[in-house]
């Protein structure tokens, strides 16, 4: 991946600028979910997909969808192949409770395999740290950020 790499403030910074220029921008993460989704018939098997203990959740009915479903998988790789900023986990990350093997490594396979290349990346877990960060809701206080497309 040869993306630029954001920090809080430079996501931040990307963030106010859309506003201030009223120009649309997509912030996307990829966790170990996403990356399963997006795993099944690429560069793994729909039974390998089917074993992970977050595919068995997901087809109890505990993560919103369930598997397989290639149409997601699809619908997942082209939002992301369209995204401004994609949040990744760096290697070795320990932030997310899912083993190594769903996170980065898996991340890069399936970015691999669908030719994504994002021009800016920052850390998944962004949506949690941007809630808890004053300059982001004072940035959006008073502010119509969402509109219909015409």
């Amino acid at each position: 991946m040869d993306s630029i790499y954001l920090e809080m403030d430079g996501v931040l910074d990307q963030l106010e600028a859309a506003l201030l220029e009223q120009r649309p921008l997509s912030l996307v993460r990829v966790g170990d979910g996403e990356n399963i989704v997006m795993s099944q018939e690429t560069v793994w098997t729909t039974e390998q997909v089917l074993q992970e203990r977050w595919a068995i959740k997901a087809n109890l009915g505990q993560k919103g969808l369930s598997l397989p479903n290639l149409q997601l998988r699809d619908e997942v790789a082209a939002s992301l192949q369209r995204a401004d900023i994609v949040g990744v986990l760096p290697r070795g990350d320990s932030t997310i409770n899912a083993p190594d093997y769903l996170k980065r490594p898996l991340t890069d396979m399936v970015f691999a395999h669908f030719g994504i290349s994002p021009p800016l990346t920052c850390h998944a877990c962004v949506n949690r740290e941007l809630a808890q960060n004053p300059r982001f809701w004072r940035m959006f206080a008073g502010k119509r950020v969402l509109s219909r497309y015409p």
